[in-house]
């Protein structure tokens, strides 16, 4: 507004000088040659330049018409002004009483030159000062004050008219050698009831770059006021770059303005309103140079005021669009400091996020596009601060999701409800997340936020949980075919991760299903600290039974590492085995407790079996087995279907796997049947274990093997006692005889054997505890007799 100002200034300084003459030459006698001889010297004198002027056509009705006025530069013959023609009509009754009455002033054609020199100076500033100092001078200062030829007439201008005018503009201040210039045609300028004591309309109209520009102002010079509004057809922005380049976050590659606003001025304070459109905005970013603005329509529609002495500025409203991502700003910007200081309410209301990806600039929202985001978000934040202080400068905020979803994996995802953000602290109470159709409260109450490490608590609860919906389907492990091309990068292992947090929490299930297994009471401790996730205690209930895990992950180092222990007490082994392997032909009953520690490093799965440590007990109570690879190989090798499917009191086992190896002791002690597996049990499923298996009567009676045989493996109480070696793999074990074994046990046979036959041929009529101690005496020679 202020060139423009300045510009009418120009052009009501010159038409009043012009008119002064002119007022003196009419009431003398007005002639061409007077105006010649007296109007052009008097003109010249004041701007300091040569004014030339052609034809001039003097009627009393008419007035005056000048043809081809022009205006040179100071300081030089350049033109600064060319008119075509210019017209004074005035009224002739108001001239006869003394008083010059001008009812219009018309240019037709004007071509102004307007050029700003490498000083910042432009080449109207000899007028403007000049002006200046005839206003401070005051009419009763100067030495022409009570000259009567400028004294004489009161001077009165109805009506200033311009048409088809035309300005160029030459900018050599940013760049001297090669100046920018912009041209400005079609001007159009209209005012009437002009006065420097009052306020008069002012219209002006012009076409720059192609665009369509509109100023219609109402101006009171004497007390520095109007009000005005502005109309700015789609201007392309990249010509004037020149001017804003190094304000801007990037290199524009285009940019067209559209400005329709309303503009209210004092010395004190300026309002204004309206809308500002930028359309078309391609701009490459200096910090992020990978995410390119392409065809951004950004648009504000605004009401303001500035109070000028106190320099703030109050925002009544702003609604921003950026590419239809509506947000809403109010409150006020205190440019009083060194930086500016915001008090600001900004709404974000009810953003569509699908809209919003799909908006925003591609490689920004790239990794997000295969989430699929959706939902609507409400934001409301106030920022208050500095500039200075960016990091600090949200106060509050308030983020509502409304149904906000997202495609996890299989999932489909989802988060709805409130989290607030004030005084350096994040909660919630009532964030529902919800993966599926599963669904589980959270809230939290976290602090130093803007200063970790971040501190607080949280409760995660949901009434049921089924896992089995929230995980993947298992899927058949396929061998993957061969594709060209290079083969994939290997892959890495998570971590480490430096998590700045400080926080514990609980969770809690009513009621857990995984598989086909249902847990109930299901709660737990978490805590995460110096990136160390504690989980101390998880438990649950099973059936009648219960179970608790400890355990303690270090996310501090690549593929994380971790330890703990595991309890299990008194659940069905039925209800275990069938909810956890439903379709496995593996069957078992019974009661169960079980104790195991853990520890190892790694996510993948080769890196965890060898970092695996386990160490544990295992017991079973009153149940059966079947269904079971090995029991089928023993049953086979034995020719016992007995055997495929046991019963037992008591089942005791301990383990220690280390180095992919698991070392096992155990005992099964049945009603029929009795077993000692021990040896080792590889990670990769290889088998190598020693039997030792002893067979009930009935069992012996009904196996296949000869009486010769079976008498061969029978103790003195009947049982039949097979020393057996597994080889092979879980899936297929290998069921053989344990040689060793067998050759100590016939050589145990025939000693005791031996020994009773002696012992009744040398004292048969010995019995009890003489006979007892005379046998061991026996065997023990019998034993020193055996050839080693």
């Amino acid at each position: 507004m202020s060139g423009m100002v300045r510009f009418f200034l120009i052009v009501v300084a010159i038409i009043s000088i012009l008119l002064a003459a002119l007022a003196v030459l009419i009431q003398t006698q007005l002639t061409p040659e007077r105006v010649r001889t007296t109007f052009l010297p008097m003109v010249e004198k004041q701007f300091g330049r040569t004014v030339a002027i052609g034809d001039i056509d003097i009627g009393i009705f008419s007035g005056v018409t000048v043809a081809d006025l022009s205006i040179e530069e100071a300081d030089s013959s350049d033109l600064f002004v060319v008119v075509k023609t210019a017209r004074l009509t005035y009224r002739l009754w108001s001239l006869l009483k003394g008083q010059l009455d001008i009812s219009e002033i018309f240019l037709d054609g004007p071509e102004i030159t307007i050029i700003r020199y490498p000083d910042g100076r432009f080449n109207f500033s000899t007028l403007l000062s000049e002006n200046r100092q005839q206003t401070q001078t005051g009419p009763d200062q100067g030495s022409d004050a009570h000259n009567p030829q400028e004294s004489l007439f009161e001077l009165l201008i109805q009506r200033i008219t311009m048409r088809n005018g035309q300005i160029l503009f030459i900018d050599r201040f940013i760049n001297p050698t090669a100046p920018f210039r912009y041209s400005f045609s079609n001007l159009n300028l209209s005012a009437k009831d002009i006065s420097f004591s009052g306020s008069f309309p002012l219209d002006i109209s012009m076409v720059l770059n192609q665009s369509q520009v509109h100023l219609s102002a109402q101006v009171d010079l004497s007390r520095q006021s109007g009000n005005a509004a502005l109309r700015v057809t789609p201007l392309d922005l990249v010509p004037f770059a020149p001017y804003y380049r190094n304000q801007l976050p990037g290199p524009l590659g285009s940019a067209q303005l559209e400005v329709n606003l309303d503009l209210d001025w004092t010395p004190e304070r300026l309002l204004s309103r309206g809308k500002v459109i930028l359309n078309q905005v391609d701009m490459v970013l200096r910090d992020l140079p990978d995410l390119p603005l392409r065809g951004v329509r950004i648009a504000t529609d605004y009401s303001i005021r500035y109070d000028i002495p106190r320099q703030l500025l109050d925002i009544s409203t702003a609604l921003l669009n950026y590419n239809d991502i509506k947000t809403s700003l109010q409150g006020n910007i205190d440019l009083t400091g060194a930086g500016p200081q915001f008090d600001l309410q900004v709404v974000l209301d009810k953003a569509d996020l699908r809209h919003s990806i799909q908006s925003l600039p591609h490689n920004l929202t790239r990794q997000l596009q295969p989430y699929s985001p959706a939902g609507e978000l409400t934001v409301h934040l106030r920022l208050l601060g500095p500039l200075s202080a960016a990091d600090r400068l949200v106060h509050s905020a308030r983020i509502s999701l409304n149904q906000v979803q997202a495609t996890v994996g299989h999932l489909r995802t989802g988060l709805n409800g409130d989290i607030a953000f004030a005084q350096n602290r994040l909660t919630s109470d009532n964030l529902l997340l919800k993966g599926g159709d599963q669904q589980a409260q959270l809230v939290f109450n976290l602090t130093n936020i803007m200063t970790p490490p971040i501190k607080g608590t949280f409760a995660l609860s949901s009434r049921e949980l089924n896992l089995n919906r929230l995980l993947p389907a298992e899927q058949e492990h396929s061998q993957p075919s061969a594709s060209p091309g290079p083969p994939p990068l290997p892959a890495q292992e998570p971590g480490p991760f430096d998590l700045p947090f400080d926080v514990s929490g609980t969770a809690t299930v009513d009621r857990l299903l995984y598989r086909q297994l249902t847990m109930s009471q299901v709660d737990a401790a978490l805590s995460l600290k110096d990136n160390r996730l504690t989980l101390s205690p998880l438990r649950g209930r099973i059936g009648e039974g219960q179970f608790t895990l400890d355990s303690s992950v270090d996310l501090g180092v690549a593929g994380f590492s971790y330890e703990g222990q595991a309890e299990v007490a008194q659940p069905d082994l039925a209800t275990l085995m069938s909810g956890i392997f439903p379709a496995a032909s593996q069957k078992a009953s019974g009661r169960v407790n079980w104790v195991n520690s853990f520890s190892g490093r790694g996510t993948m799965t080769d890196n965890l079996l060898k970092a695996l440590q386990l160490e544990g007990e295992i017991q079973l109570f009153q149940g059966t087995i079947s269904g079971f690879a090995l029991l089928d190989q023993v049953s086979w090798f034995l020719d016992s279907p007995d055997l495929k499917n046991l019963s037992f009191r008591d089942v005791k086992g301990s383990y220690r796997l280390k180095d992919g190896k698991a070392l096992i002791d155990s005992h099964f002690d049945g009603n029929q049947v009795t077993m000692t597996p021990k040896g080792s049990i590889g990670v990769d499923g290889t088998v190598n274990l020693s039997l030792a298996t002893r067979l009930a009567p009935d069992i012996l009676r009904r196996m296949g093997a000869s009486e010769r045989l079976k008498q061969a493996f029978v103790d003195s109480s009947g049982w039949g006692v097979l020393p057996l070696e597994i080889g092979g793999s879980l899936t297929s074990p290998q069921v053989r005889f344990d040689t060793g074994a067998l050759e100590q046990q016939a050589l145990d046979q025939v000693r005791s054997e031996a020994s009773d036959r002696l012992l009744e041929k040398l004292l048969p009529e010995v019995e009890g505890e003489s006979r007892e101690s005379m046998k061991k005496l026996l065997d023990n020679t019998l034993k020193r007799l055996r050839p080693q």
